[in-house]
């Protein structure tokens, strides 16, 4: 893998890789290995190791059967995610105008407690559909923000 900034010449980067393979043992199979590695060049640093490969599972959402045009990105949406967690899975989430429920999936998918609100009866079915398509449990309401947060904060 050749990292962005990564200005190491072919050939050296090639050396570099004969050296390592001098050292393992075996017959390699370039097509169908049963251990990948990877080595790189960060940092001023070469390293060297079994590479694990993400499985991307969380694209799935991309194929979500209700979206629509001004809907956020799956990429916006796990980033803001992950900012707003602090990885922290012991709170709920709160999705106010949730639209077609993309922050709820990548929530639901990365193990968060999360609910959603919209005022758009459509948007919040399109949300629950999305939920429901990919097994996830999540609470969407129908609701204005200013009432859904004011009936939040009353006493009980």
């Amino acid at each position: 893998m050749v990292f962005e900034g990564d200005n190491t010449k072919y050939a050296n980067r090639l050396d570099k890789l004969k050296d390592i393979g001098y050292r393992i043992e075996g017959i390699p199979d370039y097509y169908k290995p049963t251990i990948p590695y990877g080595l790189c060049y960060y940092e001023e640093i070469w390293c060297f190791g079994i590479l694990v490969k993400n499985n991307l599972q969380w694209k799935k959402h991309k194929k979500k059967p209700k979206s629509y045009s001004n809907s956020i990105s799956i990429n916006i949406a796990k980033s803001l995610v992950n900012i707003a967690t602090k990885s922290n899975k012991e709170k709920t989430m709160l999705d106010a105008c949730c639209g077609a429920g993309t922050i709820m999936l990548e929530a639901c998918f990365a193990g968060y407690n999360i609910e959603g609100c919209d005022i758009n009866w459509k948007l919040c079915h399109s949300a629950r559909a999305n939920l429901a398509y990919f097994n996830y449990t999540g609470i969407v309401y129908r609701s204005d923000i200013k009432t859904f947060v004011k009936n939040m904060m009353q006493p009980l």
